[in-house]
């Protein structure tokens, strides 16, 4: 069992940075992940180490990668450093309401199918960086 000491003070900020991001409590990741509440605080206050396999489930819980964690990369996910990450979660359209704003590419009008598929890249998108 491999664990990440209590020593790494980026990854107690980050840890609980992150929770808190992704707007959970400390009894929504017990709930979710079966940590108990004492164990997180413990992690986010440096009183104990982490494993790996529980840092990973706590990244994808949170939606950032174990790098973020750990302090070794700026970009909180896959693809997108904290700023970008905030404006990507503020954004908050439909589809309808997408499909329904005109759009051009090259000067040439997209049609409601061409919208429809720029959606499902965007969305491809968004969900290989959580």
């Amino acid at each position: 069992m491999v664990k990440v000491g209590p020593e790494n003070k980026i990854m107690q900020a980050r840890l609980k940075k992150a929770r808190k991001q992704a707007g959970l409590t400390q009894m929504d990741v017990k709930h979710r992940l079966g940590i108990s509440n004492q164990s997180l605080s413990a992690y986010e206050n440096g009183v104990n180490g982490v494993e790996l396999e529980v840092l990973q489930q706590l990244a994808d819980c949170y939606g950032v990668t174990v790098d973020w964690l750990l302090g070794k990369t700026d970009r909180i996910g896959e693809n997108y450093t904290v700023e970008e990450k905030k404006l990507v979660d503020r954004i908050n359209f439909s589809d309808e309401d997408l499909i329904d704003v005109p759009m051009q590419y090259f000067g040439r009008e997209l049609t409601e199918e061409d919208k429809k598929r720029v959606l499902s890249v965007v969305r491809a998108l968004l969900d290989s960086s959580r």
